[in-house]
């Protein structure tokens, strides 16, 4: 059985996000409104450490 997260990748990012295994903060919208930027941030917990990008 699939779910409409298992084609779409912005859903999958979406319900990690809301999972807590991701984190998105520092959002800022391009001049003309049509991109979006945020810092991604994930849990590397072999070092035990967050990684962002």
């Amino acid at each position: 059985m699939s779910t409409s997260t298992d084609a779409n990748p912005h859903a999958q990012l979406a319900e990690k996000i809301v999972s807590r295994q991701i984190g998105a903060s520092s959002p800022a919208v391009s001049p003309d409104g049509s991109h979006l930027a945020y810092v991604v941030t994930r849990i590397d917990y072999k070092a035990n450490k967050y990684r962002s990008q």
